[in-house]
């Protein structure tokens, strides 16, 4: 019987591994450089993944000129907090963290008025 691909080792099985942790100082230079060169601002979380990414080729980790996609959550937050108002919402209603059904069957009709 052939071994299978996980117990040959694959591309699939080297790509789940957990990416190099960031030097502690690296995120926010990567966030900054993110800033400088696409325009936008990006999450404390994406700025991590950059920083990992930096660190990556900086280590010949990853070539240079690889194509890389790198998913960057929360981009854009504090530019667009700078061009718009913004504004937060408050709820209508607030129940308990384990309300009583009956109340909150009850205040439901009112939110639907």
């Amino acid at each position: 019987m052939e071994p299978t691909p996980a117990e040959q080792g694959s591309s699939v099985k080297d790509a789940a591994q957990p990416p190099a942790p960031a030097v502690p100082d690296i995120p926010e230079e990567a966030a900054q450089l993110f800033i400088e060169t696409e325009g936008n601002d990006v999450d404390p979380a994406a700025a991590v993944a950059v920083a990992s990414l930096i660190k990556a080729v900086q280590e010949g980790k990853v070539e240079k000129e690889a194509t890389i996609m790198l998913n960057i959550t929360g981009g854009g937050m504090e530019k667009f907090k700078k061009e718009h108002i913004v504004v937060y919402a408050k709820p209508h209603m607030i129940f308990p963290i384990n309300p009583d059904l009956e109340n909150v069957k009850a205040a439901l009709p009112e939110l639907f008025k």
